[in-house]
Parts: C-alpha cells; structure tokens; sequence
C-alpha cells in the first residue's frame, strides 16, 4: 500500500485470517490458509477502532510485514476498543520479520505477536524490530506473549512511548488467555529511546530466554508513576543484562528490577549511569555470573539491593563496583558468593556514599575487599549483623581506602582477619 486505507464497520484495514471453528474466538481457530508474499506499507493505514493489519490464525505466514519509512499505521481508541497496530496471533509459523520504519499510533499495544491456539505451538522465526516511532497510548509499543519460539529478538533504534515500551511475557496475552511458556531468542537491543509510563522493558515468565537484554542509548522514565525500567520476573535467561547508556528515572523508580529469575547465567553490567530510586533490586532471583559497576549509579535509596531468597554465586567477583560515584549503598540480606575471589570488590570509585549493610552472607577468598582510590562519603561504612567470610584468611582488606572505613558489627559473625585503613 502507497496511498490510503481505511477500515470501516469493525475497524480492521487490512485481515489476514484463517478458518474459525464453532464459537469464533481466538483460542478455537483451526490455524487454516496459508499466506506468501508480505505485507508493506508506505502511505496510510488507519484500522479505527480496532486494527490497522491484523495476521490471525492462518497455519502459515511467509513474508515481512513492513511499515516503511512515510508510512502510517493508526488505530483506536475508543471506549473499550484501544486499538492495535500491527497484530499477529495464533499463526502457528511465521517466516519473516515485522518492521517499522514509519509512524504507529494506537490506543492499545503498537505490535503484538501472540499465540493464543491450544491446538498446537506457535513459532514466529523472525525478529521484530522499530527504527521510526511508535506511540502505544495506555499500552504496549512491542508486545510477544505466549510464543513457542521467537528466533531473532527485537530491537529498537527510534522512539518507543507506551504505557510498558517492550514487553515479552508467556502470561496473560492481549487477548486475554493464559499460555505455556515459550523460548526466545536473540535478546533484546535498545539503541534508540524509550520513554514508558510503567516499564520501559519487562520480561516476565519465559522458561528460557536466551540472549541480552542491552541499553545501549536512552530510556527515561517520563513520570512519576513509572516504577521500573528494565524488569524480569519468573524467567530462566541465558545472557547478560548490559546498560552502557542513560537511565534516566524519577526518584520513585527502580532502575533495573529481577523478580523470581530463576536463573541468569550472564552479568549485570552498568558502564552507563544510572539515576532511580534503587539501582538493581533482585528478589527471590539468582545470578550465576556477577554485577559489575563501572559506571555511575545515583540511587535514593539503595544503589544494590538483595532480598533474602536471591543469591549471587560466581566464580569471580560477584559484585564489583569500579565507577567513579555510586550513591546509596549496598543492602545485602541474601548471599553474595564467589568461589574464587572477593565477593564484594569496591575500587577505584571517588565517591561512595551510603553504608554496605549485610544481614545476609558475603564470602570468598576475601569477604570484602575496598581498594585503591576508593572514598566513602561521611556517615559511610561497612555494617555486618550476619556472616562475612573470608576463606583465603582474610574476611575484609580495606587496607588501600583513600581514607578510614567505618566497620560496625551489629550482630553475627566476621570470619577471617579484618586490614584496616592507614
């Protein structure tokens, strides 16, 4: 399409759509048809109010479908109704890639790619990706919910404004039905700029994502209602989770928040900054590989925060804060373990404001180690209420503090010897 589409009646533009069986929803398609070719749009879609191209229940789906650079894809809202953009659900294979390269405007979620069928898995083998703009109103930019496979990720290197900017989930879907969990792969890629009112990417329930979750540019959270930027939840990944740019929040807004993760392999790693309520939170979550800092975390209220069901347990340093200020402090009441060197490492940070408080366990060859050019702010200290062991001898080396280090034990035990300041 290069000129102009307009859906009238129910508000679909453009339908691709397979055979219904007796009651016509969506869970109850027969998944039948098969479509070749694409669908690519370079003038203006407008599916008031229900979609602009709507892919549904066809057994397959081969082609792109592209909103190219001019082009327009509108839909919703009205009451009730949101509006979709660009929707494919239930097409039990989709061989392509979806693009946006042009303007979406909706009420509701921008693109979803959904699979809702209980009659067999569906796979789409391609990726998903924006480089103009999508504005998702009270919703989603990029929804994928209940997939048996997505292949090659999704990225963003324009503007993505919604209510939750990117969203892979295997919960709930658009459509309101509860699906198995799915398998993702390839990550997901910010180069561009985010701007959600609720999460700016969330990750929730997917048994095994495998790839990176990167920020690479820009996401800021518009206002105060946001509450997280980059969140995990229920979810086993096979990568790291990479911010090298600007998360910009509101002070009631964690940073980057994992929820139940049974499992992530990789790091967490900030070379970028950071400014929210709290920098990384982890609850009930464990980390295979480690945190790493080397660049800067301005947080109100915890820079890294462990509740007492998350551990870290790394072969290396399991965390380690090496940037030049991190403001807020470290608040461990889970386990940060390393079975081969420290296991809280600080260095070369000029300004470290706030107290590492442990309730929980910190162990490895050293418990904790401050090192060179490192200068905790006034009122900042090391304050243990539970275990801090070091198996190698030493428990905690600040011997090569820029200055004193204030270490209170409340309670519990510190288990190896403790080098103090000159």
């Amino acid at each position: 399409n290069g000129g102009v589409i307009t859906g009238p009646g129910a508000g679909y533009a453009i339908v691709v759509q397979g055979t219904a069986g007796a009651t016509g929803v969506h869970n109850n398609l027969l998944n039948k048809g098969v479509f070749a070719g694409g669908i690519t749009n370079s003038g203006s879609i407008s599916g008031f109010p229900t979609a602009g191209v709507n892919v549904v229940s066809v057994s397959s789906f081969s082609g792109n479908i592209v909103n190219a650079n001019g082009g327009l894809i509108s839909a919703g809202p009205v009451t009730g109704v949101p509006g979709q953009g660009i929707a494919v659900a239930n097409v039990l294979t989709f061989a392509g890639n979806i693009s946006n390269a042009g303007t979406i405007l909706t009420g509701g979620v921008c693109i979803v790619v959904a699979g809702v069928s209980d009659v067999a898995p569906v796979s789409f083998l391609g990726a998903i990706s924006n480089s103009g703009t999508i504005s998702g109103g009270v919703e989603t930019g990029i929804a994928v919910a209940g997939l048996a496979t997505l292949s090659s990720g999704i990225s963003n290197s324009g503007l993505i404004s919604a209510l939750r900017d990117i969203r892979v989930t295997a919960g709930e879907t658009p459509f309101g039905a509860e699906v198995a969990a799915s398998t993702f792969s390839g990550g997901i890629t910010n180069t561009g700029v985010l701007t959600a009112f609720s999460v700016g990417v969330a990750v929730t329930d997917v048994t095994s994502f495998q790839g990176n979750i990167s920020n690479q540019e820009t996401i800021v959270g518009a206002v105060a209602a946001v509450t997280t930027s980059l969140a995990l939840a229920g979810s086993n990944i096979s990568g790291s989770l990479v911010n090298s740019a600007a998360l910009t929040l509101a002070s009631s807004v964690v940073a980057i928040a994992l929820t139940r993760v049974g499992g992530l392999s990789g790091n967490i790693t900030n070379s970028g900054s950071i400014t929210a309520r709290t920098g990384v939170d982890l609850v009930d979550t464990t980390l295979a590989g480690a945190i790493v800092d080397t660049g800067n975390i301005v947080a109100a209220n915890n820079g890294i925060l462990l509740d007492s069901s998350s551990k870290i347990l790394s072969a290396g340093v399991a965390v380690e804060i090496a940037g030049p200020t991190f403001t807020g402090g470290i608040a461990n009441s889970g386990i940060i373990a390393s079975t081969g060197a420290t296991g809280l490492l600080i260095e070369d940070t000029a300004s470290f404001a706030g107290n590492i408080s442990n309730s929980g366990t910190i162990t490895g060859n050293v418990g904790i180690v401050i090192g060179a050019d490192v200068a905790f702010a006034g009122g900042s200290g090391i304050v243990n209420s539970s275990n801090i062991t070091g198996s190698g001898g030493v428990a905690i080396d600040t011997s090569a503090a820029t200055g004193a280090v204030s270490i209170a034990q409340a309670a519990g035990t510190i288990a190896g010897a403790i080098k103090l300041s000159a």
